[in-house]
This record gives C-alpha cells, structure tokens and sequence, in this order.
C-alpha cells in the first residue's frame, strides 16, 4: 500500500515539475 502511494506521489510530482518548466518557457 505504501508502495503504491509513493509511486502515485513521484507521478504527481512529476507531472508537476513538467508543468512548471513549459510554464518558464
């Protein structure tokens, strides 16, 4: 279960991080 979630929060993240960047540029 805790695997899961961690995986869920590094997806997230990353999506977010992504969105950040196209928003610099």
């Amino acid at each position: 279960m805790l695997h899961y979630t961690v995986t869920l929060l590094k997806e997230h993240s990353l999506r977010f991080t992504i969105r950040l960047n196209d928003a610099k540029q």
